[in-house]
């Protein structure tokens, strides 16, 4: 199943996580890619932009295969370290809800670096 980027923006959108990009309260998903696919889950890069502003910013939408606690637990652990100061990327939504995309999900933060396999 592919990315629904129309309910994605949707959810987005009723979520105080849009204040990060915007005042207006309305974000639009500018563009998405398919990073790749682990053993239990996959991984897209989503560009969101605020709908006047049309400022930017780059994230990660990470989807679990049926695997809330899965989802649950990342959250939870990368919070963690967050706020003990690891340099981690900084989550901001967990949904267990398998309803809303397919699949429980996360989003964070886009950094730079290298992917290790």
């Amino acid at each position: 199943m592919g990315l629904n980027r129309r309910i994605l923006e949707e959810y987005v959108n009723r979520r105080p996580f849009y204040t990060i990009l915007t005042p207006y309260r309305r974000i639009k998903i500018k563009r998405t890619a398919r990073l790749g696919d682990g053993i239990s889950n996959e991984v897209h890069s989503l560009l969101l932009a605020d709908v006047k502003s049309e400022k930017e910013r780059r994230f990660i939408l990470k989807m679990y295969n049926d695997d809330s606690e899965k989802a649950l637990r990342e959250y939870e652990i990368l919070s963690a370290l967050e706020s003990s100061g690891f340099p981690v990327p900084h989550v901001y939504l967990y949904e267990g809800n398998h309803r809303i995309l397919g699949k429980p999900f996360i989003i964070m933060d886009e950094v730079g670096g290298k992917v290790h396999k």
